[in-house]
């Protein structure tokens, strides 16, 4: 729902509104793939389940670099 409702401010510029709605579509696909991995190990222990599999995921995300992490988003399926 988060990224369902998004609205761009339409004062900003074509280019800029532009660079907001690939980034909101980057992170809808990112966000979503982590919520699928989330309730597909639903009901595991927290150490075998879904819980430490996103946060290690997470994790890699985040050191990688900007072009990396676009890169990466879009292998996710």
């Amino acid at each position: 729902m988060l990224f369902e409702r998004t609205r761009v401010d339409p004062s900003l510029t074509s280019a800029r509104a532009g660079l907001y709605r690939e980034a909101s579509r980057y992170a809808e696909k990112f966000c979503r793939r982590l919520e699928l991995t989330l309730s597909r190990t639903q009901g595991r222990p927290a150490q075998a389940g879904g819980e430490s599999e996103v946060l290690a995921e997470l994790r890699r995300f985040y050191r990688l670099s900007n072009a990396r992490k676009r890169a990466h988003i879009e292998h996710c399926e």
